[in-house]
């Protein structure tokens, strides 16, 4: 892209220039984005600046980046974005209970990302990892791929119960060899934890009629 273009009356920054740009007032990154959105040039530009502006040390500059990528649904960064998430999950995963940046970039990777694809499945393993972050993980990607899910099992429906009966419904209908896994991991949860889980998991195995998965399930939780 020339360096002399304008939009909107103004040259468009390149360079360190952007860099700046894009960690100043929201403003101006709305100016950035339609940008971005009309000058196809100005978009790569934009989209390597953010790339690595999400490995900066300065939270607020990350944030920005963030806000922009996702402003413009743009996929080429969510390989720079899950890059920079295992690399330095601190800065991720600081501030508010279900406001941190790390929610927020979940919530990018689960809009932007195809289903199933490899990038989804890397950042559900690494919010899994981080206990602030599990039960927005297993609300947007997490049944994606249960055998990620399944050894943090526990500490989902220890954070959120109500989770237990849309849980135990998709795992008997959907990922049903999964279910025998999953009652192993919850074997040594509380005992109101177990049963608000096998109750719609006993209702659905037995609505596709795997009694004997049933069964075995049962006995993982309850020894009988």
């Amino acid at each position: 892209m020339d360096a002399r273009t304008e939009f909107e009356g103004r040259l468009l920054p390149v360079g360190a220039a952007l860099r700046t740009a894009l960690g100043g007032d929201r403003s101006t990154r709305g100016w950035l984005v339609r940008a971005g959105v009309v000058h196809p040039p100005f978009t790569a530009l934009l989209i390597e600046a953010c790339a690595e502006l999400f490995a900066d040390d300065d939270a607020a500059r990350r944030e920005a980046a963030l806000e922009v990528a996702a402003a413009l649904n743009a996929r080429p960064l969510l390989a720079a974005l899950v890059d920079a998430l295992e690399a330095r999950p601190e800065h991720w995963v600081v501030g508010a209970a279900g406001a941190t940046p790390g929610h927020r970039a979940l919530a990018f990777v689960e809009r932007a990302a195809p289903p199933r694809s490899a990038l989804r499945r890397r950042a559900l393993a690494w919010a899994l990892a981080q206990p602030a972050l599990r039960v927005a993980a297993w609300r947007g990607l997490g049944m994606e791929h249960p055998d990620l899910l399944i050894p943090h099992l526990a500490d989902v429906l220890a954070s959120a119960p109500e989770l237990a009966d849309p849980l135990a419904t998709r795992l008997a209908l959907v990922h049903t060899d999964h279910c025998e896994a999953a009652c192993r991991a919850l074997a040594t949860a509380p005992e109101d934890v177990r049963r608000a889980f096998a109750a719609p998991l006993e209702k659905h195995l037995r609505r596709i009629f795997a009694i004997k998965k049933w069964a075995v399930c049962r006995r993982a939780l309850f020894g009988r």
